[in-house]
């Protein structure tokens, strides 16, 4: 996918986007509610055992199992007067977001599941106006989830692994999806767990997340509406994973690992939140060497008045064997060692006031390869958004892209983007 033409996920982070984090909720929720943007998805607060209840959590008690949905869902339209990529001239039209049903078996025990409506793949519009070409939708996360205690989370299945906060979180119009194309390691296989540090009072809230796991490559890794059949090779998610187009991760075995540490509300610190990670991925087929990554993340909000606060974000990622040093066949004809270094940079800031809200974000992908070199790229963005009726929220900006070409050499466009975000819980 390319992030000049597709629409970027939801600016907040939900519980099922990234099941073990459960420190999303303590980072993501308060920024959040200051910056009008998607209500953080969680399931039911842990609480005491059922057979402990009596009166009004006797009754609660007796409400499950129950159903749940959260909608988070946006219609983007991307509009490219002019680009030095005639290809990238055009309008675009995309449905991009989520929904999340759950079955909660009881308070401590919920079945959850993570669906993800996007284009096939990444495509120009070539000077034409298309809309929902090619939509399709996949089955992200399905996990069971089990939380014995309030500080103890755990689960099992397909989901995402703990790396990296922006790709739910950046606010603005194609901020995260950027980083939801970087750096988000989704449709994983395995097990993993978060737990609440039991810290002194003033110390904050920090949670330690760990998971393992592999790419699935099951069934549940096919794409839901759009097949195989449809789309030539350059699109890339439109049929079932398997084992032979390797990558790292792609391993069949838990052979791969993330860590990450989150926290706020440090009395010392007031207004700053953190999100560090660290990453390893064996080598698929044909990779060489095994993959490692980490990640920094920052935010701080300073409310100026009871209505307006500025929200400063940052997170920088860096890959090491990016994609687990693969063999690349080069422009002679031969077969070299694909040796790459990948650094993705995220700032920005955003500004609330009551229903309204303006962000300004700059990205930067920067890659550095031993054969087939590519340019680095970056992305400057400004928009201005409100809050509407019945859960609606439209946001309209404007972007500049120094995109790397097909042809290998840096290209300019200019775009204009709009989103209209529809959120719905019950």
């Amino acid at each position: 996918m390319t992030p000049a033409t597709v629409p970027q996920p939801r600016p907040e982070r939900s519980l099922p986007s990234w099941p073990a984090l459960s420190c999303a909720l303590a980072l993501a929720a308060p920024a959040a509610a200051q910056e009008g943007g998607p209500p953080v998805v969680s399931p039911p607060p842990p609480q005491e055992t059922p057979a402990a209840r009596t009166g009004p959590d006797a009754a609660l008690a007796a409400a499950y199992p129950r159903l749940s949905l959260d909608i988070d869902m946006n219609l983007y339209a991307i509009g490219t007067p002019a680009a030095s990529a005639r290809n990238r001239e055009g309008v675009s039209g995309f449905l991009f977001g989520h929904l999340n049903p759950g079955l909660h078996l009881t308070p401590e025990v919920s079945v959850r599941a993570f669906i993800h409506p996007d284009p096939a793949g990444g495509f120009e519009p070539n000077g034409a106006v298309t809309f929902l070409r090619r939509q399709n939708a996949i089955l992200e996360q399905l996990f069971l989830e089990w939380r014995p205690t309030a500080a103890l989370h755990r689960y099992a299945g397909k989901f995402n692994a703990p790396f990296g906060y922006g790709h739910d979180f950046f606010p603005g119009l194609l901020a995260a999806f950027r980083a939801h194309d970087a750096y988000l390691i989704r449709e994983q296989l395995g097990a993993g767990a978060g737990w609440a540090l039991p810290l002194p009072e003033g110390w904050g809230g920090h949670t330690l997340s760990a998971a393992v796991f592999t790419l699935d490559t099951s069934v549940l890794s096919n794409s839901l509406i759009t097949r195989q059949r449809c789309c030539d090779p350059g699109f890339d998610r439109y049929r079932r994973t398997t084992l032979r187009e390797g990558g790292a991760g792609n391993t069949g075995r838990l052979d791969n690992a993330a860590l990450s540490l989150g926290g706020e509300a440090v009395a010392a610190l007031p207004g700053l939140a953190y999100d560090l990670g660290l990453l390893t991925r064996g080598a698929g087929k044909g990779g060489t060497r095994r993959e490692w990554a980490w990640a920094a993340g920052l935010r701080y909000r300073h409310a100026w008045t009871d209505a307006i606060g500025t929200l400063l974000f940052g997170e920088f990622v860096e890959f090491r064997n990016a994609g687990g040093t693969p063999l690349e066949t080069t422009e002679a004809g031969g077969e070299a060692v694909l040796r790459e270094r990948r650094r993705f940079s995220t700032l920005g800031t955003q500004t609330t006031s009551g229903p309204w809200r303006a962000t300004l974000a700059w990205q930067r992908d920067a890659a550095k390869r031993s054969v087939s070199t590519l340019p680095t790229q970056n992305w400057l963005e400004v928009s201005a958004g409100r809050d509407l009726a019945w859960g609606l929220g439209l946001d309209i900006g404007y972007q500049y892209a120094h995109f790397a070409r097909d042809s290998r050499s840096l290209g300019q466009a200019h775009s204009i983007v709009a989103r209209l975000n529809l959120r719905f819980s019950h």
